[in-house]
């Protein structure tokens, strides 16, 4: 008995997992409801017409009314599924991959909970942290090459393909797939456009009078609005006022004022990958360049494999615990990652 509960159990779990995953449900309308019935009818005088009643027995009837049951349930959930057109099932645009804090999915008036590896179609808003009265940050993944993050008291909504509009507070966008470009931001001072990039965008009151910042951090982004068009190049930030005139500065694409990004990552799944690919994650999420100092150094990191986990690990952290299981050492400086053999002299 035990494990028939837990077997149910499982499959209760599961089957929340994918009506979360669907995102919200419209009612049955009475002409499907209708529809359902009539093709019950015609199944059961296929079946038994010119027999004797099949329900004679308590079982019987049992188990014609789990039947009936699961006829309107599988409705339910088609309906459940029907997001973004009559009778289509919705396209999925996006997945959260990671939440911390409070988090919320809205669509159409409906809220739903955050759930790991939720596909979200579009329309569906992500509500982080401040406006839900508590921290909170999230880590999706737009497509198969673009990760976003979500820092506290942000407010996003995917408008289907790779076009997302940013309604409040931060959002972080890395390109790195092989074809650059494609990302659309928009926001209440136009919209920027990435050419292959990871790039910051900030919504709020700045002491310039601007309400938009963005920050480029590799590559290039396009703010456009209307007829005109501005690029912003890497260690560019760029403030946009309401109606529109801009700012330029320089900026630091490491450090501090990029440590929420560091945080709000997914970790690196680093069972039987290469140590150079953990070096390389780490630095591109710091937004460090990576540097092999030496070639006894690039021999380790191209050969040894790693094995474990730092799923439990800060970001910050993780450099120092795996890479000394590799016989490496590192060190940060001016924005360099430089790795050595361990015990070797620093250059």
């Amino acid at each position: 008995m035990q494990a028939l509960r837990s077997a149910d159990s499982s499959d209760e779990a599961d089957l929340e997992r994918m009506m979360v995953e669907a995102g919200p449900f419209r009612d049955v309308e009475g002409a499907d409801l209708g529809a359902i019935r009539e093709a019950a009818r015609t199944a059961w005088r296929s079946r038994y017409a010119g027999k004797a009643s099949p329900l004679k027995t308590p079982l019987s009837w049992v188990l014609f009314a789990a039947a009936a049951v699961l006829i309107v349930g599988l409705a339910a959930v088609l309906r459940f599924l029907e997001v973004g057109g009559e009778g289509a099932p919705p396209v999925a645009v996006a997945k959260l991959e990671r939440w911390q804090g409070r988090v919320e999915l809205r669509q159409a008036g409906t809220t739903l909970a955050a759930a790991s590896h939720a596909a979200l179609a579009a329309g569906v808003e992500v509500v982080t942290g401040a406006d839900l009265g508590s921290e909170g940050r999230a880590a999706l993944r737009l497509g198969d090459h673009v990760a976003l993050r979500l820092d506290s008291g942000t407010r996003l909504r995917f408008e289907g393909g790779q076009r997302l509009a940013l309604l409040s507070g931060a959002l972080y966008v890395d390109n790195f797939g092989a074809e650059p470009g494609g990302v659309v931001v928009v926001t209440p001072a136009g919209e920027l456009r990435d050419v292959g990039t990871q790039f910051e965008v900030r919504l709020g009151a700045f002491d310039d009078g601007a309400t938009v910042r963005l920050r480029v951090r590799e590559g290039e982004v396009v703010y456009a609005r209307g007829s005109l068009e501005q690029r912003a190049a890497v260690g560019e930030e760029l403030r946009i006022s309401p109606a529109g005139r801009t700012t330029r500065a320089r900026i630091p694409v490491y450090g501090s004022e990029w440590s929420w990004v560091v945080s709000a990552a997914p970790p690196l799944a680093i069972e039987g990958i290469k140590a150079r690919q953990f070096l390389e994650w780490i630095a591109r999420e710091s937004g460090w360049r990576l540097d092999l100092a030496d070639a006894t150094a690039t021999a380790i990191a191209d050969r040894v494999v790693l094995h474990g986990s730092i799923d439990d690990l800060p970001v910050d952290e993780a450099p120092g615990a795996v890479l000394a299981s590799c016989g490496l050492e590192h060190r940060v400086v001016d924005g360099v990652l430089i790795v050595t053999a361990a015990g070797s002299a620093a250059p």
